[in-house]
């Protein structure tokens, strides 16, 4: 795979043997089993990331795939996986937000809100192994400056995706150019119409990251709240854009419990309790 578009106009990146130095640690520990403490800790919200080196985070994703089991219920090789996840750090930029270290909040955020709602067991298997895959994947290659200023500046992700989201079109684009490498495929066993739909999902998630749309989002939300139907595939698409949008309010900090009511509806956290107790 070529360079990304950001790496050919000097993105803030680490060297190429820094990235390929972690990959190395992280291939070296990758065989390690965590303790039943750790794997408790990473499924809560008050997860705390910053005690953990990269290549440490990169064993924890491994390990979010493994315990809700998707290696085996997908048939997905271990290495594969490794080989992607290790394709996904070297795509991140070293920027004040959008980088791996915010890729694995979002990701353990998720992966909280799956294990705290079994989210397994209402919407499936597969909407679980897209929901993962797409907060790995939402950011891939961020440059550091958001759409309006993509917009603005005429840039060529603005150029390339007609002001339509560029940068959530962007990183669509880098991780299925990611996934175009067999050995690193974490879907390449699938049958064409299901990975078909797996495109499909995480597409619409990362689109779904572009806070210009949150209003959106939110007002579709309230309307199908009173009667939500965790059946209704239109119903479960909206909790995975309202799920998504949780990590932002942690902002690298620990201030869940002041941010979130505030930022997500009563609606959501109704559905939520329903799904919880069902």
């Amino acid at each position: 795979m070529g360079r990304p578009y950001w790496n050919r106009h000097k993105a803030r990146r680490k060297s190429e043997s820094e990235k390929r130095l972690v990959c190395e640690k992280y291939l070296h520990i990758s065989t390690m089993t965590l303790t039943e403490e750790i794997r408790r800790c990473l499924r809560m919200p008050t997860f705390d990331n910053w005690q953990w080196e990269d290549e440490e985070i990169l064993l924890l994703l491994q390990q979010m795939y493994v315990d809700l089991d998707l290696l085996k219920k997908f048939d997905i090789d271990l290495n594969v996986l490794r080989k992607f996840l290790c394709q996904v750090y070297m795509n991140y930029n070293e920027v004040p937000f959008h980088n791996f270290q915010h890729c694995f909040t979002v990701s353990q955020m998720m992966y909280g809100i799956i294990w705290c709602l079994n989210l397994p067991d209402k919407i499936g298997d597969l909407e679980t192994l897209i929901l993962l895959t797409s907060c790995i994947c939402h950011d891939l290659d961020h440059p550091g400056f958001n759409n309006i200023y993509q917009i603005n500046a005429r840039t060529e992700l603005a150029l390339r995706y007609n002001d339509i989201s560029p940068l959530e079109n962007h990183h669509c684009s880098v991780a299925f150019n990611i996934l175009e490498d067999p050995t690193a495929n974490v879907f390449r066993s699938f049958p064409p119409e299901v990975y078909k739909s797996v495109r499909e999902g995480i597409i619409r998630c990362i689109l779904a990251t572009d806070m210009a749309r949150h209003n959106e989002i939110l007002n579709q939300f309230n309307q199908i709240a009173p009667e939500f139907d965790y059946n209704n595939r239109a119903h479960i698409n909206l909790v995975s854009f309202f799920s998504w949008h949780l990590w932002e309010a942690r902002r690298r900090k620990k201030t869940t419990e002041l941010v979130l009511p505030v930022f997500v509806p009563a609606s959501f956290w109704e559905v939520a309790s329903n799904l919880e107790d069902d």
